[in-house]
């Protein structure tokens, strides 16, 4: 254990003084007992005492003098150490104390981070009997973790300490930093140190300093919110001092208002954007409270594990921030790096376990998938383990741990320590060619060959020509490549491999390792949407939904509503095809809310209910009668109630006597509107209304031919083989 040593006078003196802690000697919690001490670079070790101090390291050979700064914090730089598989000990004295570090080794270190699969524990783990009856056979091997604290500032001091694998330690430790522990130590023959910074369900936010939020424009707002929130800042100094003038002003008032027995108002509110964040997902909140003790001890690179709580990040996008979890790892890890002073510090992570994540559209994680690999393609010193094979699609938090340790580490020991014997990746696609019907793909990191994990023809690969996706046959005709066809596609233009949530595709190389989720060509656009409405290419997707499963809940193929945070247009794109053909809709309009979660569907659970005018509408439709144009001014009648024919807000030319574009909500009922109309045009748009039928949901483009150009008791749902609903944001 950590020793403390201090002269009988000065223990009694310092008592009755009741000082013993502002003049001890004390270490970060990184430098205790059983810790590792990274080889073959300078090693810093620091801590705190009384100011001007005179502080004295001793370790192996090495004596290093200092003097602690006003503050009372001290450091010095141990120069490089060799690996050493025998205990060493560490002495730091001071003037009165002297402070003994115990069964020190000296190997390689590394930074463990990211989510619930990296802060998953050996006890709850594939493996995990053998696993822990054999831990003590592997004490080379130390792990400290990190508690779990958020912080607004920078934690200096965390309570934690080093431990050496027994039966009743490992239990508790990350799984698949210990199997990446293990590996490296067979393989490095040297002892290993594991940092194990994690929380189940984290963002990626707030494992991001705000060094890290500064560096890349794609994420300066988040800088900006930070620094608006510091203290020490000039703009938090502005706006403090701003809103005190306000509480001077409202004091002076007050007394004034009391003297003369006048009511007082109520005080100015503190401001929002400078308090400090405090949730858990906040920025910054996990680097402040459980990375920032650990710096600057010497580490040798970083594994990271995480990225399903971000999984939405740049869904449905066209723009760049489609790549916006890349523009995150790139301020993670430039924070990082500036903080270890290591612009090179290597970065090898997870790609995330295929998962039925509830009502996700099937795309969603592909999308993320492919992003996730543009990383190691666009950030230097990163790179990408696959994980679709051993996955569990039933199961978000996969039991076999052992081989995504294993897997992270034979990168490791290919990328950093050069054995590149190793191979460490699955087959990538390097190209792609066409020859007549036929589609040929060729891959890297093939090793002896590409295989398939069951003997059969490889599969989830999908191809598309001039009209839809085809699920393709598949041939391996060489080590590295595979052709491609369909007899329903006769001239290919695009490929895509493993393009849905549940995707488990058997591909491999000679090391049995998998291929990740990726798309080549150039696909044609065929939607509807996008054939006829230029104006939809600027829009981000929020909602899809396919109105012919609506009924009492509201099933969304697609909801990234609670990611959208701004936007200043609205449009709605309503498809209907039914023996007749296809009508379709696209009404854009300037934004009447900025919370996304009530601009879907407005039922009793989304809480939304609008009756108001709007303006600025675009329309585009294939439906005769409906004027087509740019800058209308209409109205919208959203609410999940029941409503009566009255023309509540005196629109003109709205009826009183049936249901149209002037109606009155009722307090109560369920049978519900999705209206939006042109007023001056009396032209209803499209309306759903009654979604709660399902099937027989009365809906409608343009006005209604009979009673009530509203559509409101049309009863014509059925009549539509198909109805689709996609609501989107600008």
């Amino acid at each position: 254990m950590i020793r403390k040593y201090a002269s009988f006078l000065v223990a009694v003196i310092c008592s009755c003084l009741l000082c013993l802690h502002a003049s001890a000697i004390e270490l970060p919690a990184v430098f205790t007992d059983h810790a590792v001490f990274q080889h073959g670079t300078p090693f810093i070790v620091w801590g705190w005492a009384k100011p001007n101090e005179k502080i004295t390291v001793t370790f192996q050979d090495q004596n290093i003098s200092t003097t602690t700064a006003a503050t009372g914090k001290w450091e010095i730089s141990l120069k490089p150490l060799q690996p050493s598989f025998t205990p060493s000990q560490m002495t730091v004295k001071g003037d009165t104390e002297i402070i003994v570090v115990d069964d020190i080794l000296i190997g390689e270190v590394w930074l463990c981070s990211g989510q619930s699969n990296m802060y998953w524990t050996v006890e709850n783990t594939d493996h995990a009997e053998e696993v822990i009856a054999n831990a003590s056979n592997n004490t080379h091997i130390r792990m400290i973790t990190s508690p779990l604290r958020l912080s607004a500032e920078p934690l200096d001091r965390i309570s934690t300490s080093w431990q050496v694998p027994t039966s009743d330690t490992i239990v508790k430790w990350s799984a698949v930093a210990y199997h990446f522990g293990v590996k490296l130590q067979e393989e490095l023959n040297m002892p290993i140190g594991l940092l194990s910074v994690s929380w189940g369900g984290s963002k990626i936010e707030p494992w991001i300093s705000m060094e890290g939020f500064g560096s890349v424009p794609q994420t300066k707002t988040i800088y900006d919110s930070l620094v608006l929130k510091d203290p020490t800042s000039e703009s938090y100094q502005e706006h403090t001092d701003a809103y005190l003038l306000k509480v001077d002003q409202w004091l002076a008032e007050s007394k004034e208002a009391v003297a003369n027995s006048k009511s007082i108002e109520a005080p100015p509110v503190f401001p929002s954007n400078i308090q400090p964040y405090k949730n858990m997902q906040d920025p910054s909140m996990m680097y402040r409270g459980m990375i920032h003790a650990f710096v600057p001890y010497s580490i040798r690179g970083c594994i990271w594990y995480q990225g399903e709580s971000n999984r939405f990040d740049g869904a449905n996008r066209t723009d760049e921030l489609r790549q916006l979890y890349l523009f995150k790892t790139q301020a993670l890890l430039n924070g990082w790096r500036k903080a270890w002073n290591n612009p090179d510090l290597p970065y090898y992570y997870v790609q995330i376990a295929p998962y039925e994540y509830g009502k996700d559209a099937k795309d969603i994680l592909p999308q993320f998938w492919e992003v996730q690999s543009d990383i190691e393609k666009k950030i230097p010193n990163t790179g990408m383990i696959v994980i679709n094979d051993i996955g569990n699609a039933k199961d978000i938090h996969p039991k076999n741990k052992l081989d995504v340790g294993q897997r992270l580490a034979n990168l490791a020991l290919h990328e950093t320590y050069q054995r590149k014997e190793i191979l460490a990746r699955g087959p990538q696609v390097n190209s792609m060619s066409i020859s007549g019907n036929y589609l040929f793909l060729k891959f890297s990191h093939v090793g002896d060959g590409l295989a398939t994990r069951d003997g059969k023809a490889p599969d989830c690969f999908e191809i598309i020509g001039d009209s839809s996706w085809q699920n393709a046959e598949a041939e391996i005709v060489s080590h590295d490549t595979i052709k491609l066809w369909s007899d329903e596609v006769e001239k290919p233009v695009a490929i895509r491999y493993a393009w849905n949530k549940l995707s488990s595709p058997n591909l491999i190389n000679s090391a049995n390792l998998p291929t990740g989720a990726f798309k080549l060509g150039s696909p044609p656009d065929l939607s509807t949407m996008a054939l006829n409405v230029p104006e939809a290419e600027k829009y981000t997707t929020v909602y899809e939904i396919d109105l012919n499963k609506l009924g009492n809940e509201i099933q969304y193929e697609t909801d990234i509503s609670d990611l959208v945070k701004s936007y200043d247009r609205i449009a709605y794109f309503l498809e209907l095809e039914s023996e007749k053909g296809n009508e379709w809709i696209f009404v854009s309009l300037d934004a009447f809310t900025q919370d996304a979660t009530l601009i879907g569907i407005p039922s009793v659970e989304s809480g939304a209910i609008f009756q108001q005018s709007v303006s600025n509408i675009n329309v585009y439709t294939n439906k005769s009668g409906i004027k087509v144009g740019k800058g209308f001014i209409g109205n919208i009648e959203f609410w999940p109630n029941n409503y009566g024919q009255s023309n509540e807000k005196n629109i003109t030319g709205a009826s009183s006597t049936k249901y149209d574009f002037g109606d009155q909500m009722s307090p109560s009922g369920t049978y519900g509107s999705m209206q939006i109309h042109l007023t001056n045009e009396a032209t209803t748009l499209f309306a759903i209304n009654a979604w709660k039928r399902g099937k027989t949901v009365d809906i409608g483009i343009g006005n209604s031919p009979g009673e009530h150009s509203d559509w409101t008791f049309s009863n014509n749902g059925e009549q539509y083989k198909a109805k689709r609903l996609t609501v989107l944001v600008k």
